[in-house]
């Protein structure tokens, strides 16, 4: 409006006197700066974020992506995908969920997507990220060619990350390399100098014991729950080392696993943690600060309209 308001008087200055033009023309550069600043900013030319840790806010959103798990770390208009949903036949969760998100959030930039292990709930929608990603580097510890078309080089999970403020150190995995999928899952522990955040993607009991047989730094105020809180994981020393603040169990509504397992629910809650559910609070996103960290979720906070209400036709405890 300001930009059209600045285009009328520019066409009506022929009309004004020579004395007052200074002044007029100064006018029309005020109206000009909201756009002016709006594309400077766009293009980060200003206000680029700090290189050093807690100085620039950042989001960190888990995807309602059904039973699977899609996680997507925020920095402006960049990011990092942490796991890709599903994907049955022509249907992806990254498709109909991932991207629609990343462009209502406006990331146009995802400099990293971390498939944690190459279980199609975790890493079904890699191809269609990649196609709309060319440029994000894939971290992973299993050969990424089996699942995406493209000629991507893959960087393995360990060492450290600085990314745009947030420090991000991959836990190596010490266990034999013949062990299962889920206990080769990527691990990561997320730190912005005041908050720490720790993604574990499907790891198992042997797993959790390796973490802490070598005294592992795996503490963290919110921790995304190995696999989506079955009996495999969760064991009550990894619950106590971690000591969460938050627990986020992705998992999906009455979904064929019966995950989580009450008795698993029951440890964390046994542990003075506050749990979440992707599959009944949908999106979660959580906002961080200097001064900590803000959680909202979509049904209760984002969007919390009669529609989106979470609908219950009884949900029945279903096999490990």
């Amino acid at each position: 409006m300001f930009f059209v308001l600045a285009l009328m008087l520019l066409v009506l200055r022929r009309y004004v006197p020579s004395q007052r033009k200074w002044s007029y023309s100064v006018v029309v550069a005020v109206l000009m700066l909201p756009i002016i600043m709006n594309k400077l900013v766009t293009h980060e030319i200003v206000f680029s974020p700090a290189s050093s840790l807690g100085e620039t806010p950042w989001q960190l959103h888990a995807i309602d992506v059904a039973q699977g798990m899609a996680v997507v770390l925020q920095q402006g208009q960049h990011g990092i995908i942490y796991d890709t949903g599903a994907a049955y036949g022509e249907f992806s969760y990254a498709q109909r969920a991932i991207l629609p998100f990343l462009a209502s959030k406006g990331i146009r930039y995802v400099d990293y997507i971390v498939v944690s292990h190459d279980d199609n709930d975790h890493a079904g929608g890699l191809n269609v990220l990649v196609d709309r990603f060319p440029q994000a580097a894939l971290i992973a510890d299993f050969s990424a060619s089996a699942l995406t078309e493209s000629s991507h080089s893959v960087r393995t999970c360990d060492g450290e990350l600085l990314w745009r403020g947030v420090q991000l150190s991959f836990i190596p995995n010490i266990l034999s390399a013949n062990s299962n999928d889920n206990n080769r899952s990527c691990v990561v522990k997320m730190f912005d100098g005041q908050s720490t955040v720790l993604l574990t993607g499907d790891i198992e009991a042997p797993r959790e014991q390796a973490l802490l047989a070598v005294n592992a730094d795996i503490q963290a105020d919110i921790l995304f729950v190995p696999h989506h809180g079955s009996r495999t994981s969760s064991t009550p020393a990894f619950i106590d080392s971690v000591n969460p603040q938050l627990a986020i169990f992705t998992a999906g509504f009455s979904n064929q696993y019966g995950f989580p397992k009450p008795d698993i629910m029951a440890r964390y809650q046994q542990q003075g943690s506050k749990m979440l559910q992707t599959g009944h609070v949908g999106q979660i996103s959580i906002n961080f600060t200097t001064e900590g960290y803000k959680v909202t979720t979509y049904r209760q906070q984002i969007a919390p309209f009669w529609y989106n209400r979470l609908f219950r036709f009884g949900e029945s405890l279903k096999a490990e």
